[in-house]
């Protein structure tokens, strides 16, 4: 129910200017643990708000946002997992119906 705060990376024209190689974002992903080992072998970064505020901070160093990175990223027990619809994995798809869960697969 709160904000979810991803660390990424990006590079985008300033002012307009045009585009150059490597525009564009990367969220930073961590090895998954908890019960999203089941989805996939990779998670991403979600930083407390605290970290956050450091991971936008413009003074920050490479070494500095890689210690949040390795460091601050919540576990998969933080979050609430319910099952989803597989629209969800079409980006054909995007409502907020896809958040809703749905009654869990029969095993």
């Amino acid at each position: 129910g709160a904000p979810m705060f991803f660390a990424a990376l990006g590079q985008y024209p300033i002012d307009d200017g045009e585009e150059r190689e490597g525009d564009g974002l990367v969220i930073i992903t961590q090895p998954s643990d908890g019960d999203m080992l089941a989805i996939h072998d990779r998670q991403p970064v979600v930083l407390p708000p605290d970290a956050a505020r450091r991971w936008i901070d413009p003074d920050l160093t490479s070494a500095q946002a890689e210690e949040l990175a390795q460091t601050q990223g919540l576990t998969a027990d933080a979050f609430t997992w319910h099952p989803v619809s597989k629209a969800v994995g079409n980006v054909k798809h995007d409502s907020s119906e896809l958040i809703q869960p749905i009654a869990p697969p029969e095993p």
